[in-house]
């Protein structure tokens, strides 16, 4: 058996360096190829694993699967074989970092990001079904995001629960068995259904963009059993009720995404990808500024629209500061005698008080609007002012003389306080 150390050499060619990951199953390694002079990745199973047949087979399928892609968006591999009873596999070695630990640290992106990212996910994910895999474990840690000649290249990587025909019709893997991140699973895989197709793995693909979207998932459970059943049976959450500034178009394409019947779901990840990018395009080229939602159904015949910025528009044209509309549903909860209606914004939970509205273009609106908060603010004004002329007639009739004032005087302090009530 080999003792895995820097500086032990694999099949007298592969000399490692360091450990990358060690997991229960086996470890990474970064080693030199000392025939080609190039840095690779060797991936090994550990010995315990390596004795049972089951993952012997799932590592072979892993190395064949991958060997057989040909894409800039999947991990290359460059040789697999057994030494002194450690089966190992050489990989390109990728400099960058996983799709889950850019989540992390950034907690959710914006919606061209994701668009740039899911073009690059599907190339590489619909190159792995071209070649008749399923990955049945796409995650954010199993997408890495490689940085080659200063760009950012996606890689799909991890095929070690694959699922793959294998030459006489046979899957490699147990039927009935629960393989991949539950998390992430479409519901037939949740099901552990014999009948999956790679529509799984663009259910997959719809979790992720919908996490790198909201910051969360889209479905929740405490056990294993509440999240198959959530998976299952809960409806999804509109992203646009989530996060502010969604294009319209996200929604819809979520809603199919999630089809619970693969059937009814997109395709192909490649026209997921595209479908993505042009809800984000038919938002950039609208009549509203980049970023506004598309206008919902009017209640009645309202027509508005909520100005949410932080300077007046003057004053942001001044500073450079961004003046951004969204149309927003508005519920009318009173209406006047006079034909006023006060109408209450359904605005977003990140909405705050330093970020003004303006009700436009309805006819009530009109009315509304020219009036001022400064005008209520004057009534308690004007009040104190004839309060003052009153009280100064009143005190002048009755001090003609100096001696009448006094006398007034010492009565006040003389006498308790009182309270007058009509």
């Amino acid at each position: 058996m080999i003792s895995f150390q820097p500086g032990c050499v694999i099949v007298g060619k592969y000399q490692l360096d360091h450990e990358l990951a060690c997991g229960g199953m086996g470890s990474l390694w970064v080693a030199q190829d000392r025939k080609l002079r190039r840095k690779v990745a060797v991936k090994f199973i550990n010995s315990i694993a390596a004795r049972h047949d089951d993952s012997l087979a799932r590592f072979e399928l892993e190395a064949r699967a991958m060997a057989h892609i040909r894409s800039p968006h999947v991990v290359q591999t460059h040789d697999y074989g057994v030494d002194r009873g450690h089966p190992y596999m050489v990989m390109e070695l990728l400099d960058g970092e996983d799709l889950g630990a850019r989540l992390a640290r950034e907690r959710c992106l914006d919606v061209t990001s994701i668009a740039t990212l899911l073009t690059q996910i599907a190339k590489g994910l619909d190159a792995v079904h071209a070649a008749g895999i399923i990955h049945r474990d796409l995650k954010p840690a199993n997408i890495f995001l490689s940085r080659i000649a200063g760009e950012e290249t996606v890689k799909l990587i991890d095929f070690g629960v694959a699922r793959q025909e294998s030459e006489d019709g046979q899957r490699t893997t147990d039927h009935g068995v629960l393989i991949g991140t539950l998390k992430y699973m479409a519901p037939e895989q949740a099901l552990c259904e014999d009948e999956i197709d790679h529509r799984a793995d663009l259910w997959s693909l719809a979790v992720i963009a919908y996490c790198l979207l909201t910051g969360k998932g889209p479905f929740s459970g405490s056990s294993r059993e509440e999240m198959v059943l959530s998976i299952c049976r809960d409806p999804v959450l509109p992203p646009s009720l989530l996060v502010t500034d969604v294009p319209a178009g996200i929604d819809a394409f979520f809603e199919r995404a999630f089809q619970r019947s693969p059937q009814d779901r997109f395709h192909s990840a490649g026209q997921m990808a595209s479908a993505f990018a042009a809800a984000v395009k038919e938002a950039r080229t609208g009549t509203l500024p980049w970023g506004a939602r598309t206008p919902r159904a009017p209640m009645a015949s309202l027509s508005s629209t909520v100005v949410e910025a932080g300077p007046p528009p003057a004053a942001a044209e001044r500073s450079g500061a961004p003046v951004r509309a969204t149309q927003e549903s508005l519920a009318l909860t009173e209406l006047r005698d006079d034909g006023l209606a006060i109408p209450s914004a359904i605005l977003p939970s990140t909405y705050t008080p330093a970020r003004r509205s303006r009700i436009t273009d309805s006819p009530w609106a009109r009315r509304i609007a020219p009036k001022k908060s400064w005008w209520w603010a004057s009534i308690p004004v004007a009040l104190a002012v004839v309060c003052a002329v009153v009280v100064g007639i009143i005190g002048g009739g009755a001090g003609a003389t100096a001696s009448s004032a006094a006398s007034a005087a010492s009565v006040i302090d003389a006498s308790p306080p009182r309270v007058h009530g009509h």
